[in-house]
């Protein structure tokens, strides 16, 4: 009898060992897949952040491009503005007329005046 009880305990101590062995296995498994499933998450991840990436950058460039352009445009402005400035002030100066001619002052005494 003891013979037969440990053979049945060695029995099901080498049949816990197989159960534990293949719940190791599908646990190994399980990881295996789900690793693998999150690997592949992380790639489609970056490869979009890439993609936003690519397209910022796009985004930037077009922005740096349009803002030369309006600075270009900003300095033609200014040019243009500058020269009607200096050609509306070349009219404008006027030789200085003399008013009063030859102006010669007398030598008699003032004239006083008389208020009312």
């Amino acid at each position: 009898m003891a013979l037969f009880l440990s053979v049945a305990a060695f029995l099901l101590s080498v049949s816990a060992v197989v159960v534990g062995a293949e719940a190791l296995r599908r646990i190994n498994g399980q990881n295996e897949e789900f690793l693998k499933a999150y690997v592949k998450q992380i790639r489609a991840d970056l490869e979009s952040k890439d993609e936003e990436m690519i397209l910022v950058k796009k985004e930037i460039q077009e922005l740096k491009r349009s803002r030369q352009a309006n600075r270009e445009t900003l300095r033609k402005l200014e040019q243009g503005t500058k020269r009607k400035r200096d050609a509306e002030s070349e009219q404008f100066v006027i030789e200085p007329q003399d008013k009063y001619g030859d102006f010669i002052p007398s030598s008699s005494a003032p004239r006083k005046r008389n208020v009312a």
